[in-house]
């Protein structure tokens, strides 16, 4: 066999040794943005007292007041482009059917609804849109005798302009003197409004 004369061999550079100016480059600009980003000390202080001085202006405008929401009987209440109006009340109301009596205690309470369409579209209106709150905080729907009312409000739309007149029976303790009817104006937004019925 014959041998291979020696050959001068080319040093082994390391692999950080070959990209050396790549690295001092990236260094380069590393070292750039470092110092471009970094605040600058006069300017930042009254840049922050302005900001501070910019806020308590915007937290000293007014804020505008919140809709009404609490309501009278009589009273027509627009919301939503829908117009309505409890017209009355009866207290102690009997439906006269002996069967169909408040429980001890209690009594049923008869109001008298107005709902007028003022929107540029129908609407939908159901006696599940409203409801009672008695004096202890307690909730209630409407009561199964508002079914057997000869004008009972029903599930029903109304066209533009339409205007219907229906009445609902609730349950609520005798005598109480802060009944309250709530209205759920969107089921969307959550939105009540409140009628007193004392």
């Amino acid at each position: 066999m014959s041998e291979k004369p020696n050959q001068p061999t080319k040093p082994v550079r390391q692999w950080y040794q070959k990209k050396r100016y790549k690295f001092s480059l990236i260094a380069v600009i590393l070292f750039v943005i470092l110092i471009a980003s970094a605040p600058k000390s006069s300017n930042s202080s009254s840049d922050s007292s302005n900001k501070v001085a910019d806020s308590s202006e915007k937290s000293t405008s007014p804020t505008p007041a919140p809709a009404k929401t609490d309501f009278v009987i009589g009273e027509k209440i627009e919301n939503s482009g829908k117009q309505l109006t409890v017209t009355k009340i009866e207290r102690n109301y009997s439906t006269g059917n002996q069967f169909s009596v408040p429980k001890a205690g209690k009594e049923f309470v008869r109001v008298y609804i107005e709902l007028v369409n003022s929107s540029s579209s129908e609407i939908s209106f159901s006696p599940f849109d409203f409801k009672v709150q008695d004096g202890d905080g307690l909730i209630s729907s409407i009561d199964s005798t508002s079914y057997s009312l000869t004008d009972a409000l029903s599930s029903n739309s109304l066209a533009i302009g339409g205007k219907v007149k229906g009445s609902v029976v609730f349950e609520v303790p005798k005598d109480d003197k802060t009944i309250v009817l709530t209205y759920s104006a969107s089921f969307w937004t959550g939105e009540k409004i409140k009628v007193n019925l004392a």
